[in-house]
């Protein structure tokens, strides 16, 4: 069960809080994706990426949990992607390459959270002549089907391997 007694382990805690969140998430993500807001997407997909992560990292060690739970600092997040990545996919089983491949993931999931520039020159805005047109969402167009593709499937993934690692733990 996914309900923890007050006596069960801190991490089987900290997996579960984070689990009933990346539910919510992977809902919001695949609403979004359906309805044609790619772009928006890709930022719950990153918090998706974080969680599963801090998942993998924090599913067999009690420390971490503790850790996690006493974290305070708003500003901060509890251990920087790339730490959790590394020691998420070592806990894992990954290797350093499915290391660096996931941090890139990560890194193209933020593109739309960051408003990267390269990202964001496509679509939008019209330009003929003088005249701008500005093209809010939603849209339907061939980034926006990959953006669907790369994030239905990089998603899957992510949740796949915090659902591994509470199967394996818990």
């Amino acid at each position: 069960s996914c309900f923890p007694s007050i006596n069960a382990e801190l991490s089987k805690l900290v997996c579960c809080k984070i689990l009933l969140r990346l539910i919510s998430d992977i809902r919001a993500c695949l609403i979004l994706l359906k309805i044609g807001y790619g772009e928006q997407a890709l930022s719950i997909a990153s918090s998706i990426y974080e969680g599963s992560m801090t998942i993998a990292t924090i599913a067999n060690c009690e420390e971490l949990a503790k850790k996690w739970i006493e974290h305070m600092d708003p500003t901060k997040p509890f251990l920087p992607a790339k730490n959790l990545t590394d020691q998420g996919l070592k806990a894992y089983g990954g290797s350093l390459q499915s290391s660096v491949h996931m941090y890139e993931v990560y890194r193209q999931f933020c593109w739309g959270k960051h408003l990267n520039p390269l990202f964001q020159q496509h679509g939008s805005v019209e330009e003929e002549g003088n005249t701008f047109t500005l093209l809010p969402g939603p849209v339907f167009d061939e980034r926006t089907f990959r953006v669907i593709c790369f994030c239905s499937l990089q998603c899957g993934t992510l949740v796949s391997i915090a659902v591994e690692m509470i199967r394996r733990y818990y």
